[in-house]
């Protein structure tokens, strides 16, 4: 996860406990309803870091693809095998060794 994936996920969870615990101190000093939604919002907020994490895996995963892809897959040989059948002539007229 980056660092700014970390930094809201940090975030998230600051504003779930604040509004889990504004909710716990005024359960009984307010109507039922905002209770209710401090509550639901301190689970968005949960489902939010959830996102973020579940988005970071996916970033990487798409990063690993796309390295893979450009990776070249057959190694490319550095002559060709015409210029390395010229190579082998002179080589056996010289009367040396293939050192290659």
């Amino acid at each position: 996860m980056t660092g700014h994936g970390r930094f809201l996920c940090a975030i998230y969870a600051a504003v779930t406990l604040w509004l889990a615990l504004c909710t716990i101190a005024t359960y009984n000093h307010v109507p039922l309803w905002s209770s209710i939604v401090m509550a639901g919002a301190s689970i968005a907020t949960i489902c939010a870091g959830v996102r973020e994490s579940g988005h970071a895996d996916e970033l990487r995963a798409v990063r690993v693809e796309l390295e893979r892809a450009a990776r070249p897959t057959v190694a490319r040989p550095v002559i060709s095998d015409e210029e390395r059948a010229r190579f082998d002539e002179l080589v056996a007229g010289l009367g040396m060794d293939d050192a290659a």
